[in-house]
């Protein structure tokens, strides 16, 4: 058969190293042309290849090596980790900076190398073009969620472990913080100073139109702590982070919340913008009010000299243990890993 032929001489001359890791094959319309074929003909040849594993498809970009990917069959050595994250996760943030400590310390107690790469605004062409640039022979994503992107990097075919995403449904590592438990302390912690209306202040991003599923954990355990607690109101509202629409939002959310003297801030920035308002008020008014917010944090702050509490996980350890699946999670650790999360003030 015609398409056997053509699967025949494409191997064939993938074996031979016509094609280079940096390149990629002719499009399927090219070797219809070069081979007087039609596309249905080549469309089952390329199916083996891929069904073969020499080669994958990236969308609107064409076909490419799989082994242009080191690491597809195995993990070589020495280890070299790409580390993909989110695009709003700050690069300079303390919780990303930990938890990159805990891999680049790792990874060189393995005699391994890591690179950084932010997903804002990629597709998996620019990243492949990373993964090939720097020899990555493994994979940590970082808050990049479910989605094509991430589908696309698994379909790599490199070992990857994922952080802090909400999809644990999948068939590769998971390591996440025990968001539902970090509900629960954080609001068990504004309970026990006496809060009776707690305000929980979650944000979506611009384009995204809704929180993350991070946040709806979150909130689910707050819900759960207020219900044990008793007659205690909590309320969930949410807000939009774009630039031009931060400040009016929060502003709004507080003019019809005045009975609320308990808030959980679901991030930094959140919290700033809260704060930011806050401080413009009589020290007299907001005297009586607490904050929780969720983020890694190590530096105390204050509204009003009062000093803020934060809901944080260990990113140092989650760091840690993403690069011993490389080396020990073949059926040695669980796939899926929960760190407990912890609630303080950051005073020494």
């Amino acid at each position: 058969m015609k398409y056997l032929i053509l699967y025949q001489t494409l191997k064939a001359d993938i074996q031979a190293g016509k094609y280079s890791a940096s390149s990629k094959l002719p499009y399927i319309r090219d070797m219809m042309k070069q081979y007087n074929l039609s596309i249905s003909t080549v469309q089952k040849a390329v199916e083996l290849l891929k069904k073969e594993g020499l080669i994958i498809s990236i969308q609107s970009h064409g076909l490419f090596l799989r082994n242009a990917f080191p690491g597809a069959a195995s993990l070589k050595k020495p280890l070299r980790i790409g580390v993909v994250i989110q695009q709003y996760l700050s690069l300079a943030g303390q919780y990303f900076i930990r938890l990159l400590v805990g891999i680049e310390r790792t990874c060189l107690q393995k005699n391994g190398s890591i690179y950084t790469f932010s997903a804002r605004g990629k597709d998996i062409y620019e990243v492949s073009h990373f993964v090939n640039s720097f020899n990555i022979n493994a994979l940590i994503t970082v808050d990049i969620g479910p989605g094509k992107l991430n589908k696309d990097l698994e379909d790599l075919g490199l070992p990857i472990v994922h952080i802090d995403t909400p999809d644990t449904e999948g068939t590769r590592p998971v390591l996440t913080a025990n968001h539902v438990a970090g509900g629960r302390i954080a609001c068990e912690k504004l309970i026990g100073l006496g809060h009776k209306k707690i305000l929980f202040i979650d944000h979506y991003f611009p384009g995204t139109q809704e929180p993350d599923e991070t946040s709806g954990k979150r909130w689910a355990g707050v819900a759960e702590a207020a219900k044990k607690a008793g007659s205690f109101d909590t309320r969930r509202v949410t807000m939009s982070m774009s630039p031009n629409r931060g400040i009016a939002a929060m502003q709004k959310i507080l003019d019809s919340n005045k009975d609320c003297t308990g808030f959980i801030a679901c991030g930094m920035r959140t919290f700033e913008i809260l704060k930011q308002i806050l401080e413009t008020r009589d020290p007299r008014l907001t005297n009586n009010m607490d904050i929780v917010v969720f983020e890694y944090f190590d530096t105390p702050a204050f509204v009003h000299k009062k000093a803020v509490y934060f809901c944080k996980w260990d990113a140092f350890g989650m760091g840690k243990a993403a690069v011993q699946y490389f080396f020990d999670g073949h059926g040695k650790l669980p796939r899926i890993q929960v760190f407990p999360m912890s609630i303080r003030t950051n005073m020494r």
